[in-house]
This record gives structure tokens, C-alpha cells and sequence, in this order.
């Protein structure tokens, strides 16, 4: 068993606010961010927490992702002890993440109401965009009327929740946030009313950036020369800096930088002899496995160096290949459309086997993945316990529906979350937006949003739309957390 210690390891240290301290703090500002802030030992009884969105295509097929909870009712929340669930009554896409089925919340019957409502504004409008696709890239993490113009694919209406939290948590100098991967449709995440977020598409050069060995502007061949580089001591990176900023100090002041470069060594040792946080060093970029290794092992170093609190990632749609089944046809109209028996396109049970498998295998690198962040001790825990970890499609189906939302959150958010728990919400209000039969809806995806923005410590009541008009006349607000789900 790990004794904590009273005495703070020096990867402890924040370096910036180290040279602040020193009176030093516009040099800060100048070095390269190499991961050393704020990371945080096993022992400390206050780890930060952190927040990951984790994006897949092509929703699920919710017969094999549900659970069965024979006998709970239907027309009210049900709940089920997930942690006790046996693998054999696992739903069959969920079976991957067996091993942490304790460290679970799983949430069924949520729906992107916004994106309903939406749709009765833009049919009055024959030159706006109401492609599903679009729209659910538009609408998943904004939850808001979309941005239209004429003639163009829609995009988001609003901050994404993502960089809302981001922004809203960030401390020091690490980044708000970071937002990595594909596009399917458009974008996921955005700054502003129509603006994306600067997203990186390539690990290698996430790589980089996180080791602060990226520059913009260079050609591949002189990153890869940093990289080769940076192999080797950190202060050798900031030894030019270290020159410049000497030549402009008096004595006093080049003693205390003399200071931070022998705490900068000592840093290094540390990071060298510890296993504490290995994804730290200074090593070569790893570009074994699938795209989605590799970005799990970016969002691992990432958070494990407290670089960022706040992380999108929007993985690839796989190729029928990786999970085993012929190259064609594709993913898309091959397999989605006719996966799940919703009185849209042909239901075909081979559809449904292959959209099955297809989840699985992303559920296994989700697994993988809390794999990763259990491995790190951190607190009294690790730093899985202090994450959030929420698995989201943009859509619910892949035959384009939006009223049974899968949604799995990893890690409890340092304690906030019911883990072990699946929860069912009833589908008891009918969408204002049904062109071809009643769909019933759950809880709309901002009270969802609400609920994690609770988990890191936001005090808000809604985020994006605040509300739905329904057929009836009445009205389904977006207020407040889903309370079932949180302590």
C-alpha cells in the first residue's frame, strides 16, 4: 500500500507561478510548456478534476446497448445496480467495459431536444440546412438553436459546453481546453456563435504541441529535429532562454534564475526515476496502433501533466475491417441506415450485427482508455477517480434518431457521480418536431451538461436552450442536474 507523505515531491511545483514568486514572472510567459504544472501526487488530498468528451459516430443499436430491468417501471426514473449486473446480463455492446462497470453511471432515454425544436424553425426556411447529420454535429454539445446561412451546412449556435467549461475552470497557464480528432459532418466544438474550435487532427503533432516542441510554421522535417532534440534535457530547450533573460538581469536577478534552473534539473531527475507519471518524459511519439490508441495516449499525457482540465476528442468512423467483417460496404449507408428497426429504412438483422460489433469495438477502446487513467495513482485514489469521462454519439441511431441518447460517464468526478449506476428516464413528452409518428422524449442533453458542469464545480442552473414548446401547449424545461445520477 502507498503511505501518503506530508513532504510535496518537487514535480509538485508550478513553474510559472516558481518565477512569479521569484519576481521572475514575465520570463515564465517565455519558456516552453513542458508539463510541469500543477501535477499532482499520489497522497494529496485535492487533486483537480478533469473532463473528457469522447465522441463516436452512428449512435448505437439500442437493443443490444439497453439494459433489461424486467418488472421497473416505465413511466418513472428506474434504476439498476450496474456494478452488480453479471457479464452475461450485460448489454451486449457494454460487455468491454466490464471491468468497470463499478466505476460506471450509464444513462438511457436522454434526447437532443434542442435539435427537435430546431428543426420546426429551419422547415420554414427552404434554403437552411436540416441534414440530421449536420444538424447533430451542430447541435450535440451546444444544445441550442444552430447558426444557419443560407446555402451552407449549419453549424454550432453558441459555446460548445466543452469550452464553456474550459474556459470557465481553467487556472494558471495551462489550456482551457484541447479538442483533437476527426470531423464527421462538421464540427463538434465551438468558441463562439458559427466559430469551431482550433482542433488538432494529427497525434504526431499533438505530440508536439504538448511537449511545447511544435512551432507553427515549420516543416515537418524541423519538428521531427526538435522531437530527436527534446529527447534529451529539458533545460538544454530553454537554454537559450536562459541566455537572453541573463543578459538582461542584474545579479540578484541571475541568481534566482540560476535558482529555477538547478529546480528545473531537479525536476527532470525526478520525472526520470519515477513512476508516477511516465506519459511525462520527454520521449519519441508513439504511432503504434489504431488512430484511437494513439489519441488515447495523447489525452492520457495531456491530463496526467495537468496540461489541460478539459479535452474533446472526436474519433475516426471505423472501417468495417477493424472490427473484423469485408471492407465494403461502408459504415454509413451500408450499415447505419438499416440497423435498427425504426420505420425508416429497411431493417436488415446483418445491419444490426455489424453496428453491434462496431460499438463494441469502440467500447473496448473506451475501456482502454479508463485503463490508462486508472493506472495513475493520484490522491487517496487515481486519476480516473477524479475524472469525467462521458462516451457521446451524435446521434442516438444510426438511422438518424435523437430520442434515446447513449451516454456513459467514467470515473465519478471525484466522488460526484452515483457510480454503479444505470439510469432509465421515461420517454413521457412527444416531440413538437414528428414528420413521420410521435417520437416520446426523456430529459433534453442540457441537463446533462448541467449535471457535469455541477461536477466541476459550476454552479449553473441551464447551459443553451432553456426550454421546449410541446404540441400539448405546455412546456419541458432544460433546468437543473439529472439528480438521479449524482450524489
Amino acid at each position: 500500500m502507498r503511505r501518503k507523505s506530508s513532504v510535496k515531491p518537487p514535480w509538485r511545483v508550478n513553474r510559472r507561478r516558481f518565477l512569479t514568486a521569484l519576481g521572475l514572472g514575465g520570463l515564465a510567459a517565455g519558456l516552453p510548456s513542458l508539463g510541469w504544472n500543477a501535477i499532482v501526487s499520489a497522497g494529496d488530498a485535492d487533486p483537480p478534476k478533469r473532463l473528457v468528451y469522447w465522441i463516436s459516430a452512428h449512435g448505437t443499436v439500442p437493443r443490444n446497448w439497453n439494459l433489461s430491468m424486467p418488472g421497473a417501471p416505465t413511466d418513472v426514473v428506474a434504476t439498476a445496480d450496474f456494478g452488480a449486473v453479471s457479464q452475461s446480463q450485460t448489454p451486449s455492446i457494454l460487455q468491454p467495459l466490464d471491468a468497470y462497470r463499478r466505476r460506471l453511471t450509464v444513462i438511457e432515454g436522454l434526447a437532443n431536444s434542442a435539435l427537435m425544436i430546431d428543426h420546426v424553425r429551419i422547415a420554414q426556411h427552404a434554403d437552411w440546412d436540416p441534414n440530421e447529420h449536420t444538424m447533430a454535429n451542430a447541435h450535440l454539445l451546444c444544445v441550442q438553436d444552430s447558426y444557419q446561412v443560407a446555402g451552407q451546412n449549419c453549424r454550432g449556435g453558441g459555446k460548445s459546453i466543452d469550452q464553456e467549461i474550459g474556459d470557465r475552470t481553467r487556472e494558471g497557464a495551462r489550456w482551457a481546453s484541447r479538442v483533437y480528432g476527426t470531423t464527421h459532418a462538421g464540427s463538434y466544438s465551438f468558441v463562439a456563435t458559427g466559430a469551431a474550435s482550433p482542433r488538432v487532427e494529427d497525434p504526431a503533432q499533438a505530440f508536439a504541441d504538448l511537449m511545447g516542441l511544435y512551432r507553427p510554421g515549420s516543416d515537418p522535417t524541423s519538428r521531427d529535429e526538435l522531437l530527436r532534440a527534446g529527447r534529451g534535457s529539458v533545460l538544454d530547450l530553454v537554454a537559450d532562454e536562459y541566455d537572453v533573460a541573463a543578459g538582461r538581469l542584474g545579479t540578484e536577478g541571475r541568481r534566482k534564475l540560476s535558482q529555477h534552473a538547478e529546480l528545473v534539473r531537479e525536476l527532470e531527475v525526478t520525472f526520470s526515476s519515477t513512476s508516477l507519471m511516465p506519459q511525462c518524459s520527454l520521449g519519441s511519439f508513439d504511432a503504434t496502433g489504431h488512430l484511437i490508441d494513439q489519441w488515447n495516449r495523447i489525452m492520457g499525457l495531456a491530463l496526467a501533466c495537468d496540461m489541460t482540465r478539459v479535452v474533446t476528442c472526436v474519433l475516426p468512423i471505423l472501417s468495417p475491417t477493424d472490427f473484423g467483417w469485408p471492407a465494403d460496404p461502408d459504415i454509413h449507408g451500408g450499415y447505419a441506415h438499416s440497423s435498427v428497426d425504426d420505420m425508416g429504412e429497411p431493417f436488415q438483422q446483418r445491419s444490426e450485427d455489424a453496428m453491434t460489433l462496431y460499438n463494441q469495438w469502440y467500447a473496448d477502446r473506451f475501456a482502454r482508455f479508463l485503463g490508462m487513467l486508472d493506472s495513475l495513482p493520484e490522491g487517496t485514489g487515481t486519476l480516473l477517480d477524479h475524472a469525467n469521462v462521458v462516451w457521446l454519439s451524435e446521434c442516438a441511431t444510426g438511422t438518424h434518431q435523437h430520442a434515446n441518447h447513449p451516454v456513459v460517464i467514467a470515473g465519478g468526478g471525484g466522488g460526484f457521480f452515483r457510480t454503479g449506476t444505470y439510469v432509465r428516464y421515461p420517454r413521457d413528452v412527444l416531440s413538437p418536431w414528428a414528420p413521420h409518428y410521435p417520437i416520446p422524449l426523456g430529459p433534453s442533453l442540457n441537463r446533462l451538461y448541467v449535471t457535469l458542469m455541477r461536477a466541476m464545480g459550476l454552479p449553473d442552473e441551464t447551459f443553451g436552450r432553456m426550454s421546449m414548446p410541446l404540441t400539448d401547449g405546455t412546456t419541458q424545461d432544460f433546468y437543473g442536474t439529472l439528480t438521479e445520477t449524482h450524489h
